[in-house]
């Protein structure tokens, strides 16, 4: 068959369609407390402007620790951040992120750069998948973020 191709057109292949572009990721949406993904929105835009802004969108048990977790000198950049893969169990939430994203404390700077938008997601449609994904620590950029509800409204949920 191929050579009754090539016979036909001369020589000529015909090339292969270009891989597809995996899908970009979208914009962060408004920051606020009605979803998961706005809540990360809003803990991300909070760090930066500083620390104080971040902390409103911490569950409440997690808003003292927050706040002296932020005492130290603490610097935040991020650029090209997208909002990835979500995924929500009852009360709880992981939303990962894409982007690069830059943390400086005590002088030390560390930065992270994600482009997959499942990081951090659970790997299998499971309690226990999700449970792991949840508790995995990880260096931000490269986990997704664990968040909770808490009456109603979703918060980050902080490793601290």
């Amino acid at each position: 068959m191929a050579s009754l191709a090539a016979g036909c057109g001369g020589g000529h292949s015909i090339p292969a369609a270009p891989p597809a572009a995996p899908p970009a990721a979208a914009p962060l949406p408004a920051a606020n407390d009605a979803t998961p993904q706005a809540a990360v929105a809003g803990f991300m835009e909070g760090l930066s402007k500083g620390p104080s802004g971040a902390c409103l969108y911490v569950t409440p048990q997690d808003l003292l620790d927050c706040g002296e977790a932020f005492t130290s000198t603490i610097g935040f950049s991020a650029t090209d951040l997208g909002m990835g893969e979500s995924t929500i169990r009852g009360t709880e939430a992981l939303v990962s992120l894409t982007g690069r994203i830059c943390t400086t404390i005590s002088g030390k700077t560390t930065c992270a750069t994600n482009t997959n938008r499942a990081a951090g997601q659970p790997t299998q449609n499971t309690s226990s998948a999700f449970a792991a994904a949840f508790a995995k620590g990880g260096p931000l950029g490269k986990r997704a973020i664990p968040c909770a509800e808490v009456d109603g409204l979703w918060y980050v949920d902080l490793p601290i």
